[in-house]
C-alpha cells in the first residue's frame, strides 16, 4: 500500500505509524476526528487488519477511534507506543487482530505493552489493553468462509462499541 515516493533516499522506515502522521499512506482519505484529549478508544494492530479498521470505522462514521499500526514487532518500538499512549490519556486501549488468540501477534506484544507501560507511562499503570479478536483456536481459520466473516464482523462490532 505504500507510494514508491515513500522509499526514495531521505526516506525511513516507520516502526509506528499514527494516523495523520509521518507515513500515513491513508492520511490523503481520512476524515476528521476529534482531538487526542476525547478520543475514547486507542486500537493498536498489526497487518492488514487496519485496513479492515479504517474502512468499517469510516463506514459507521465514527470519529472517536484512533487507529495505530506497530509496523515493527521486534525489537519491540517500547519508546514510541509509550509516547503514542501519553497522548491520548483519557482513551481505552485495545489490541485488535484477525488471528486467534494463541497465534497472531498478541502473545507476543501483550507483555511488551504492559512493560512500556509500566516503565515509560507509569503514571497511567492502572490501565490495561483490551484483547479484540477471534477467540483460542487449533486452527489460523474457520474453513468456512461465511463462518470468517461473521468472526470478523464480530471483531468489527466489538472495536467500535460504546
Amino acid at each position: 500500500m505504500s507510494d514508491l515516493s515513500e522509499m526514495e533516499p531521505d526516506t525511513f522506515f516507520r516502526r509506528v505509524i499514527v494516523e495523520l502522521s509521518g507515513g500515513d499512506n491513508m492520511a490523503g482519505r481520512q476524515y476528521k476526528l476529534v482531538p487526542p484529549y476525547k478520543m475514547r478508544k486507542l486500537v493498536l494492530c498489526s497487518g492488514q487488519i487496519f485496513y479492515d479498521l479504517y474502512h468499517a470505522r469510516a463506514a459507521r462514521k465514527v470519529d472517536d477511534v484512533m487507529l495505530v499500526r506497530i509496523e515493527q514487532l521486534a525489537p519491540f518500538p517500547f519508546d514510541r507506543i509509550a509516547a503514542v499512549l501519553s497522548k491520548y490519556p483519557n482513551a481505552s486501549w485495545c489490541w485488535a487482530q484477525q488471528e486467534p488468540k494463541n497465534m497472531g501477534a498478541w502473545s507476543f506484544v501483550h507483555p511488551r505493552l504492559k512493560t512500556a507501560v509500566k516503565k515509560l507511562c507509569p503514571e497511567m499503570a492502572d490501565k490495561h489493553f483490551e484483547y479484540v479478536g477471534r477467540s483460542v483456536a487449533a486452527s489460523p481459520a474457520t474453513g468456512l468462509f461465511r463462518v470468517h466473516q461473521e468472526e470478523s464482523k464480530q471483531i468489527l462490532d466489538q472495536v467500535f462499541k460504546y
